[in-house]
């Protein structure tokens, strides 16, 4: 009889998995969403110490708004202070909490509230401020211009990098190809950002199209003679092709390109 009841509830628990994950993916509209949103909740699980496979355990009834609330302020004020990462992708984070939540659970959580536990937009490296102007990320519409006016292949990714991806304008010129990884099902590379910091150290990933500039340039670079290896800057210095000597011995941009972005 015991037996039969650990089963039952067995069952009932991946009913509930399935129907809480069922409505939470299939609120997202894009593959690529889908796989970063649910990279992002099971993270947030895991810092609660929940398992990956049981979406209950964050939205039991027996849990108050209160102590859910308090449960992502905890997460979010981790992922500044502890992970140190920037204001952009702890707010993607948080963007994929409230869709989870906003499908799965009926209280009126104070976002408003909670946001502010996201700090200073400051850009993680940039001390520059204007405070004439709210902390907020670029609109897609302004990211769009941003890419139409750029000439620049490296500019393109960099405002790529820094808008969806999270990583810090500071962090970019320090990237080498050895901090991605191509994940081909989805097309997407994993980038290692900080990776010889223990405390700042963070994984993230970029978009499809981020990808593809990434390969094209780095394609022309091959081409133009280049043997491209781990330690290659990702984003290097303009050459001349015909200067074999600067071609095989890149250098990493320094920060005033990156800072055209934040302009």
């Amino acid at each position: 009889m015991l037996r039969e009841q650990q089963v039952e509830e067995e069952h009932q628990q991946k009913q509930n998995h399935d129907y809480l994950y069922s409505k939470f993916v299939n609120s997202l509209k894009s593959k690529t969403t889908k796989f970063f949103y649910v990279r992002r909740l099971k993270y947030f699980m895991d810092f609660l110490g929940v398992p990956s496979n049981d979406y209950s355990k964050i939205v039991d009834n027996k849990k108050d708004r209160k102590a859910i609330e308090d449960d992502i302020i905890s997460f979010l004020i981790y992922l500044r202070k502890d992970r140190k990462i920037s204001y952009r992708s702890a707010s993607y984070y948080l963007d994929a909490l409230k869709k989870f939540y906003y499908v799965n659970s009926d209280y009126e959580f104070k976002w408003k509230m909670i946001k502010s536990y996201l700090g200073d937009d400051d850009d993680g490296d940039n001390n520059d401020s204007n405070n004439n102007e709210e902390d907020r990320p670029y609109t897609k519409k302004e990211i769009q211009t941003m890419l139409k006016t750029a000439t620049d292949i490296r500019v393109k990714i960099i405002i790529l990098l820094i808008s969806f991806s999270g990583v810090r304008m500071g962090a970019v010129p320090l990237l080498k190809l050895r901090n991605l990884t191509k994940i081909e099902k989805y097309n997407l590379y994993q980038i290692n950002v900080y990776e010889k910091s223990k405390k700042s150290n963070y994984k993230t990933f970029c978009t499809p199209e981020c990808t593809s500039m990434i390969d094209t340039y780095l394609q022309y670079r091959k081409h133009a003679g280049e043997e491209l290896k781990h330690e290659s800057p990702l984003i290097r210095e303009q050459f001349n092709p015909v200067d074999k000597f600067k071609v095989n011995n890149p250098r990493s941009i320094g920060t005033g390109l990156v800072k055209i972005f934040g302009k």
